[in-house]
């Protein structure tokens, strides 16, 4: 049987979820997706900015991205 992917808006219920899968991917860690959101020539790969900047976001209630979850 397949493992179905759902797609899901990003939320601060994720948390955990996003921390672990940026903690394990040292391409990602230090941005955190932020880069995008920083005006040009501003973003540095400052990974506790970046960090706490995206939980922000999160408590906002924004939603900044999707998120891909597969059964574990």
């Amino acid at each position: 049987m397949a493992s179905e992917i759902t797609v899901t808006p990003l939320a601060i219920a994720h948390w955990d979820l996003i921390t672990e899968l940026f903690a394990t991917s040292s391409g990602v860690d230090g941005c955190w997706c932020m880069w995008p959101r920083r005006p040009r020539g501003t973003h540095t790969p400052d990974r506790n900015a970046n960090r706490a900047a995206m939980k922000q976001l999160l408590d906002s209630g924004q939603s900044p991205g999707l998120l891909a979850l597969a059964p574990r």
